[in-house]
């Protein structure tokens, strides 16, 4: 008998086993198949300390870095001067991002195989995070409005400001599942950002 011959018989006698009960296919298959869909969920402790460390990688980043090269290139002379305010306005909202998020106990589940991201939270919580600080820089009283700005610090200011919320706002759609939450998320943080900031600037005098 010739080896193809073999092999033939050998694959018609695999085809014709039933997939019993017995096979041990037939036991692993379904295992190994029905965790494929659940996702993995976020421990309070890991939502906790990555809310801290993204926080802190926006403020070196946002506050430090490109603060200090728009200050040294001349795009926005004397940004740096608000340096005590920023940290202090930082400090108050990471422990109180910190405490809210202890408190309300966000679920945050993560797929098991690749990163399926739904951007339009994302959107949503920048928009209304980037939106809520462009009003407010141009209406409220003691902030120095966009149009009466030069342009080269008006422009540097907002990419800055727009930068700013996107990465916030990265974090805040985390939290939430719609929209409307997103939006409003977004909303609350800038305002409340930008709120203590002037308490700390001109209230406090730092």
């Amino acid at each position: 008998m010739s080896l193809a011959s073999g092999v033939r018989r050998r694959t018609r006698a695999l085809s014709a086993t039933p997939l019993t009960s017995a096979s041990p296919l037939a036991h692993r298959l379904p295992e190994d198949l029905e965790h494929l869909d659940v996702p993995l969920v976020v421990t309070q402790r890991q939502v906790l300390t990555g809310t801290a460390a993204w926080m802190s990688a926006v403020f070196v980043a946002i506050y430090g870095v490109l603060t200090v090269a728009l200050d040294v290139s001349g795009l926005y002379p004397g940004l740096r001067e608000g340096w005590q305010a920023d940290t202090a306005a930082f400090g108050v909202m990471l422990v109180g991002t910190l405490g809210v998020v202890a408190l309300l106990r966000p679920r945050i589940e993560l797929p098991r195989f690749g990163p399926t991201v739904n951007r339009d939270p994302v959107r949503w919580a920048v928009a209304g995070g980037f939106g809520a600080w462009l009003v407010a820089h141009n209406l409220v009283p003691g902030l120095w409005p966009l149009t009466e700005m030069p342009t080269s610090q008006a422009v540097s200011f907002t990419a800055l400001n727009l930068l700013e919320s996107t990465l916030f706002g990265v974090m805040l759609a985390s939290f939430v599942e719609t929209r409307k939450a997103a939006l409003a998320l977004g909303t609350l943080f800038s305002l409340a950002f930008l709120s203590t900031w002037m308490v700390l600037r001109v209230v406090v005098g730092l």
